[in-house]
């Protein structure tokens, strides 16, 4: 409630006096620009927030993920041009928490993970780190690896994807997969990374 009252009068001061008559429908549209305003400028959280939204379909484990992966395919470099969000986050470990979101895992008003991808050139987007560029090359075992730098003393890891089924992109190690699906976004909601 405490919210609603603040969204309120977050409009009445920002709306300018000769717009609270206008139509209901432009009226709208300037709410949800200010709102939209209001929410990308919001604090991104230090901590990943597990997320349970899946895609109907979706892998939900590790076990599940590791199966979609081994069905899958090299993607070409054309399949892979274009922009893939995170939308799944799994563990084998059962004590951690996976994240699902059909929509694109966030953390505050940004993606968790994004990869820009032209050909199996990428630009990488992820939350905690600075953005970074890499290649894709296949591994001749039926997948791509890439490198992702999160800053750890043991250094960057490699990420190995396959193309899967329902045209996600799979990336599963022994502990560990993540899942990416192809959409457009707002230029807003990617991390530009802490560089």
């Amino acid at each position: 409630m405490i919210r609603f009252v603040n969204l309120i009068l977050f409009l009445a001061i920002v709306l300018p006096t000769n717009t609270r008559w206008l139509p209901f429908t432009a009226l709208t549209a300037q709410i949800q620009n200010a709102v939209s305003a209001a929410t990308s400028s919001e604090e991104i959280p230090r901590d990943a927030i597990p997320q349970n939204a899946p895609c109907v379909d979706q892998p939900k484990s590790h076990r599940e993920m590791a199966a979609s992966f081994a069905q899958g395919k090299v993607p070409l470099a054309s399949q892979m041009t274009g922009t893939w969000v995170q939308i799944g986050d799994v563990y084998k470990d059962p004590a951690t928490k996976n994240s699902l979101n059909c929509s694109g895992i966030r953390r505050g008003g940004a993606f968790e993970f994004v990869l820009v991808a032209n050909g199996y050139s990428v630009a990488l987007h992820p939350i905690g780190t600075y953005s970074q560029k890499a290649v894709m090359r296949p591994n001749h075992k039926g997948s791509v690896e890439f490198p992702v730098d999160f800053e750890a003393d043991e250094g960057p890891e490699t990420y190995t994807c396959r193309l899967t089924k329902r045209g996600t992109l799979a990336c599963v190690d022994a502990d560990t997969g993540e899942e990416f699906k192809k959409m457009k976004v707002d230029a807003s909601l990617i991390t530009e990374g802490t560089d």
